[in-house]
């Protein structure tokens, strides 16, 4: 964090400790996706009982254990006409320079009455904006691909994550996630909409 001048999240770890990462899993750790999967199965079993009074402990474990807190107090921001700063995600609109404005972007905003307003941020630094640009290309192409239904964007999009396939198992990636997937991605299987 010294080195770098910044203080990164939790999800930073798969992109700049991916061998160690990808070794855990090998020798037989659960990716975060399984261990998700597990904790949300334990709260829905949790959530079930109606003597539930207190937060379940495995929310520390899903993460995300206070964003029912936060996001109390950003209605009452915008209800009580606060003026109080929040981290939230919404369009930028011009306060990260070098981006475009209508990127949503995770950002602190002065929230009040009349809405969410961006506060201004420093430019990020050049090793961040790239890995963001990668990111945000992935996302773009992904909800294009998702809309069209066009293979050639899903590709691209594949292509286009830092943490994505080899160029050479991209397309049998892309196969098995259109595969896994066929349900929410009518466009792409238009035969599958049932008739009205």
């Amino acid at each position: 964090m010294e080195r770098l001048g910044l203080i990164h999240s939790y999800y930073m770890q798969y992109y700049y400790r991916t061998r160690e990462i990808l070794r855990e899993q090998a020798e037989g750790g659960p990716s975060r996706a399984e261990q998700v999967v597990g904790i949300e199965g334990r709260l829905v079993e949790r959530y079930a009982d109606p003597e539930l009074a207190t937060m379940p402990p495995e929310l520390m474990d899903r993460g995300g254990a206070y964003y029912s807190t936060a996001a109390v107090q950003l209605i009452a921001a915008l209800a009580l006409d606060l003026g109080q700063e929040h981290i939230v995600n919404t369009r930028h609109a011009g306060a990260a320079p070098g981006t475009p404005a209508d990127w949503v972007m995770e950002l602190p905003r002065r929230v009040d009455a009349q809405g969410i307003h961006p506060l201004p941020c420093e430019p990020l630094p050049t090793f961040v904006d790239g890995l963001l640009r990668a990111v945000k290309a992935y996302e773009l192409l992904t909800a294009e691909a998702a809309v069209s239904g066009d293979l050639d964007t899903a590709l691209q999009a594949l292509l286009a994550h830092p943490l994505g396939p080899d160029a050479d198992d991209a397309l049998d990636v892309l196969d098995d996630l259109l595969d896994a997937n066929r349900a929410h991605l009518p466009a792409f299987f238009p035969g599958d909409r049932p008739e009205p």
